[in-house]
């Protein structure tokens, strides 16, 4: 049996394969990118920020009151809300599932147990999960991003597939980029 995490955000876009974009830049300024002028982005975010109301179409599909929340950048020194997505690439239903969510300590070189530490709740059930494309999202676990850098690790385990992290306690640690690409369980994402 084989579960597949990927540490994800909110995020949908629907681009044509013709359109040609370049690179967008990184971090978050609340500047246009260059797709829309100022003027036309700047009317975009109101919106975007705009908080609806029950009347106004929230309801059992979408339940949050605004794009925003579910498209956030971290806020340094104050709680913020990871969740993962989880599926199983396996062919038996995984069952007894759980997901641990950890945070890099600041200035830490990430390597595992050593330079992380638990995030809030330390790990979450999900249900059974069947195999194929079904996928499910667990979480919030909270977290607390320092201003240098930050790192989130999430791991799942199901019965009968645990992920490599059980493997390494009592003095015994791996680099991330030992761990991460070697255990198909483990999702690991600089934020």
């Amino acid at each position: 049996m084989k579960l597949m995490i990927a540490v994800v955000g909110c995020t949908l876009a629907l681009v044509s394969a013709a359109t040609q974009f370049s690179d967008a830049p990184t971090g978050f300024d609340n500047k246009t990118n260059g797709m829309v002028d100022d003027v036309t982005h700047q009317a975009d975010q109101v919106k975007f920020e705009e908080v609806e109301e029950v009347r106004e179409g929230l309801g059992p599909l979408y339940n949050a009151q605004s794009c925003r929340e579910c498209h956030q950048t971290p806020v340094s020194d104050a709680p913020n809300f990871a969740y993962v997505k989880i599926r199983n690439r396996g062919s038996k239903a995984a069952t007894s599932v759980v997901v641990n969510a950890f945070q890099n300590k600041p200035q830490g070189q990430l390597v595992y147990p050593d330079d992380w530490q638990p995030m809030e709740p330390s790990a979450l059930p999900a249900n059974d999960l069947p195999p194929g494309p079904t996928e499910m999202t667990v979480g919030p676990f909270t977290w607390t991003p320092s201003t240098s850098d930050s790192v989130i690790l999430m791991a799942v385990s199901a019965t009968g597939d645990a992920s490599n992290l059980a493997k390494f306690s009592d003095g015994k640690s791996i680099s991330d980029w030992r761990l991460v690409p070697h255990d198909n369980n483990i999702g690991m994402r600089k934020v």
